[in-house]
């Protein structure tokens, strides 16, 4: 027997801002688009902000550790890394990137 319809928002968890006012907390989301638009630098940008407590694009970031698994070629992956905390003026970013050919994720835990 199902609970009564009044019943689920008592059960359903709260949803909470990863990047606020795009990206929530322990779910799972998807940058897709042509080839050349900019995806894994997007993915990279916003991880490297949620490892290190930068705000992404003007949005306020939860920060925690992040995992970033790279599903191309990684060619330009450390250069990328570098260029970025040299930009942001920054330290090391706890960011770690992974070589995996067949996952992307940007997984916040």
């Amino acid at each position: 027997m199902e609970p009564p319809v009044a019943a689920y928002p008592t059960c359903v968890p709260t949803l909470e801002w990863l990047v606020d006012g795009l990206l929530y907390r322990d779910t799972v989301a998807v940058i897709f688009g042509p080839s050349g638009t900019a995806k894994s630098l997007v993915a990279q940008d916003m991880g490297q902000c949620v490892a290190t407590d930068f705000a992404w694009q003007g949005r306020a970031v939860h920060q925690g550790k992040v995992r970033y698994d790279v599903a191309e070629g990684t060619s330009g992956i450390r250069r990328r890394h570098e260029a970025w905390r040299e930009h942001h003026v920054c330290g090391p970013s706890p960011l770690c990137g992974t070589h995996n050919p067949t996952l992307i994720t940007l997984s916040y835990y």
